[in-house]
């Protein structure tokens, strides 16, 4: 089906397999204190689930959908607008948790930020307008709320943290294989240190 037609609200037939998004990853060390963070977190709080990898750490900045096979087009013309991108190099600094709504017992447990997201949050407006531009983005997208998702579980009240900070060199374009935990990079695009 064309990828075109995904994006004005048909449905494709089947169920999703594949997801895609951009996304920016922290840095080695600050994806390593978040696990140690959500570890912590798990123990204080008799919390169940396993935090996520270290590798799976990330911040999504624009979902494209869910789709019962990868839309290669879309995959395409998603990349065209990110090789045509001018960014720059930001930091990013989350200083708190909290659990955002979910269903009893699998609420996201996530990190937020509060002035510390600012320059991400230009960065992914300017995304999502290139994006709309170039007709990838046809829907009405939400306010943006940064977080990284540490794991799931109970309701979590918001509680202050030692801030993890790291600067976002690149941002990804990434594959998800619905219910298989596991991502797949397609494209990553490079900050530059001015532009």
């Amino acid at each position: 089906m064309n990828a075109q037609l995904l994006l004005d609200g048909f449905e494709v037939p089947g169920v999703p397999t594949d997801g895609l998004f951009f996304a920016i990853f922290p840095e080695q060390a600050a994806a390593a204190q978040a696990v140690a963070l959500a570890q912590r977190l798990k123990a204080a709080h008799g919390l169940r689930m396993e935090p996520h990898s270290q590798d799976r750490m990330h911040i999504t900045l624009e979902y494209l959908g869910r789709f019962a096979d990868l839309p290669t087009r879309l995959v395409k013309e998603a990349s065209d607008v990110a090789a045509a991108m001018c960014c720059s190099r930001f930091d990013v600094e989350l200083d708190h948790v909290m659990s955002f709504s979910g269903r009893a017992g699998h609420c996201p447990l996530v990190l937020l930020g509060r002035e510390g997201t600012v320059p991400l949050k230009t960065f992914q407006l300017g995304l999502n307008m290139a994006l709309k531009r170039a007709g990838v983005v046809r829907r009405r997208t939400p306010p943006f709320n940064p977080h990284l998702t540490l794991l799931y579980g109970k309701s979590v009240e918001t509680a202050e943290i030692s801030p993890i900070r790291w600067t976002a060199l690149e941002f990804r374009l990434v594959r998800s294989f619905l219910g298989q935990g596991r991502y797949e990079v397609l494209g990553r695009w490079q900050m530059r240190s001015t532009c």
